[in-house]
């Protein structure tokens, strides 16, 4: 890289490293695990209408740790390139929708799983979510991993430009 490593490489670096360690991917799939059981409990309804993964169109944002991109980004077998990203940006959505469907569904961060279109979800999901990112950013603590939560393209972005 042209005029050395930057912080964001170091970031990246130590956030694929840590998901190395199987004791944290453990505890982030437990993390997932926890909001599968609520989200059952809960049985909110879900159209595969795709509302989820456009962003612009219905006015909301996802945002993760680099540490759950890092995982993401692990477990599929597909890389995500800049231009991936920027072309999500244009068209207001996430760059692993297909169609109306999440092409990354056993993979995607905690957001991803916590978010519902469903309008009775709005009781409940506020709260699930900053209890399990509460927990999520402990687990940053606990190991010492450097912390970092922003919006779901821009960490992919961040990614992208590293690729390993």
């Amino acid at each position: 890289m042209a005029g050395g490593p930057t912080e964001d490489d170091s970031l990246i670096a130590t956030w694929r490293d840590a998901i190395e360690e199987p004791a944290i991917v453990d505890l982030i799939d437990q993390l997932h695990a926890e909001a599968h059981r609520h989200i059952d409990a809960q049985a909110p309804v879900c159209v595969a209408s795709g509302r989820c993964c456009r962003f612009e169109q219905f006015g909301h944002r996802l945002f993760v740790t680099g540490l759950e991109t890092a995982l993401t980004l692990s477990r599929i077998e597909r890389t995500v390139t800049t231009e991936d990203v920027n072309g999500a940006r244009t068209d207001g959505n996430c760059p692993f929708q297909l169609e109306r469907l999440c092409s990354i569904h056993e993979s995607r961060p905690l957001a991803c799983r916590l978010f519902f279109c469903d309008a009775g979800a709005d009781a409940w999901m506020p709260h699930l979510s900053q209890d399990l990112h509460n927990r999520l950013r402990s687990l940053h603590d606990l190991w010492s991993i450097p912390y970092r939560y922003g919006e779901w393209r821009d960490m992919l972005a961040m990614f992208a430009a590293d690729p390993r």
